[in-house]
């Protein structure tokens, strides 16, 4: 979509894992909730690196076994 800016999908991206972080803390869910805390963290950093590159990357934390 032409009116969704690539800041407003990281943030919406960053408030949808936080969510689920959340949901799954509140459910009893500690692989879902340390996941989505996870990606929430990866999503920040790597768009924190595209805006401010240190030139160091990232390492995917956010483990995917479970999908």
């Amino acid at each position: 979509m032409k009116q969704c800016s690539a800041a407003a999908i990281a943030a919406y991206a960053v408030a949808r894992q936080t969510a689920l972080a959340v949901s799954g803390k509140t459910q009893g869910n500690a692989d879902m909730a340390a996941w989505a805390e996870s990606a929430a963290m990866w999503t920040v950093l790597d768009v924190t690196e595209r805006l401010a590159p240190t030139g160091y990357g990232l390492i995917a934390r956010a483990s995917f076994r479970h999908f």
